[in-house]
């Protein structure tokens, strides 16, 4: 069943729910089971959805999945172009609250990804993540529109937002 494939390897390894959920203070059998259940939880939701989009992929896969992992704190299509639409990663994630509050405060977006942890970029349902599509006016690859993504970031917070994720909801 997929939902276990991704349980077991494919999303989470097994060493992650074997050993470090015991290194997580507090963590032990009991919340290592209901991790597990809640995971599954969202995959069955999702999964009732045929051929889901991308925005679907985004409200009822990926962002449970993060706020299930700790990350609340999230706010999505943050443009990282001064004008135009051309680089908007679909998510920013933050740390905690107040540091999305002070980015909520700056009056242009593309100044919030200095407060933020990690930067979002989701493709629909299993859709390639390693392969050209077909985006006017280009054709590009998810994973140089990460890159490309992550280039931006790295200028305007001037290399202190590192971390980017690129999911299709298979693979992360």
């Amino acid at each position: 069943m997929l939902q276990d494939d991704i349980i077991n390897g494919s999303l989470f390894s097994t060493n992650f729910f074997t050993e470090t959920t015991n290194l997580i203070e507090g963590s032990g059998e009991l919340e290592v089971a209901r991790f597990r259940k809640d995971v599954r939880s969202v995959f069955a939701n999702f999964l009732k959805d045929k051929n889901p989009n991308e925005r679907q992929t985004t409200d009822k896969l990926i962002l449970p999945i993060l706020k299930l992992l700790g990350w609340d704190d999230v706010l999505q299509e943050q443009n990282l172009a001064v004008s135009g639409r051309t680089d908007v990663p679909d998510g920013l994630l933050f740390l905690d609250q107040q540091s999305r509050h002070a980015a909520e405060r700056e009056e242009h977006h593309y100044q919030r990804f200095k407060y933020g942890a990690a930067i979002l970029e989701v493709k629909r349902w299993t859709h390639p993540i390693d392969r050209e599509i077909h985006e006017a006016p280009m054709i590009i690859s998810p994973a140089m529109q990460m890159l490309r993504y992550m280039r931006r970031v790295d200028l305007q917070t001037e290399g202190k937002l590192k971390w980017g994720i690129l999911t299709n909801g298979t693979q992360w």
